[in-house]
């Protein structure tokens, strides 16, 4: 009797079995290396990013302290000691000194001071009453003093004189200086004094007083 064929296996050979673990092997390999990839380059996206951030932040903290270690800073010193005439007939006038306490020349200087009369617990405004001396002054050095001046520009009258001597009435002495330094063309200094009748001597203000 001849053998009967023998029908052929559908079992995959050791072989087959074993080419296609390697290619699944292979693809999931392939997967890893490709997540492992991005995740890598958004890494350093991250890291670029944040160097830039800290880089940039940290710049501006050196110019800002470069800044504020060499700038020129005009301040207020005071004023003579003489004091101003509140009499009938007098015109009041003072000097105020300032002083520059920066590193750097102060330049494009502009000094608006205003002497005006005004009723108790009035507010300096930000715009200031027309000046009665509104001039430019020369560069103001490190260390230097610069003189502003306040004149009153008509004499008291009696009723007015009264009126400042009896409290009814405040004199004041406001200023307004613009300045420029090599950081910035936007500098403002900012003062006030008012005439104390009781001790006939000038007194800061509690307004109106700041450098920007």
């Amino acid at each position: 009797m001849s053998d009967l064929p023998r029908e052929k296996s559908s079992q995959p050979t050791e072989e087959a079995r074993t080419s296609t673990g390697e290619n699944a092997g292979g693809q999931r390999w392939q997967k890893w290396a490709a997540i492992a990839t991005v995740g890598i380059l958004a890494i350093n996206v991250v890291a670029a990013i944040t160097y830039v951030f800290v880089s940039t932040w940290q710049f501006g903290l050196t110019r800002e302290s470069n800044e504020h270690a060499y700038r020129a800073w005009l301040t207020a010193r005071g004023y003579t000691d003489k004091p101003p005439i509140v009499a009938p007939g007098g015109i009041p006038e003072i000097y105020v000194t300032i002083e520059n306490t920066g590193r750097s020349p102060a330049q494009k200087i502009q000094a608006r001071a205003a002497v005006t009369l005004q009723l108790p617990g009035w507010i300096v405004p930000e715009r200031f009453p027309e000046p009665t001396d509104n001039k430019s002054l020369t560069v103001v050095g490190p260390g230097q003093p610069q003189p502003i001046h306040f004149k009153k520009q008509n004499a008291l009258t009696p009723q007015e004189a009264d009126g400042i001597n009896k409290g009814m009435y405040v004199l004041y002495f406001a200023a307004q200086v613009t300045y420029a330094d090599q950081f910035r063309e936007n500098r403002d200094l900012r003062f006030c004094y008012f005439y104390d009748p009781k001790s006939q001597s000038l007194s800061i203000c509690n307004q109106h007083n700041s450098v920007r």
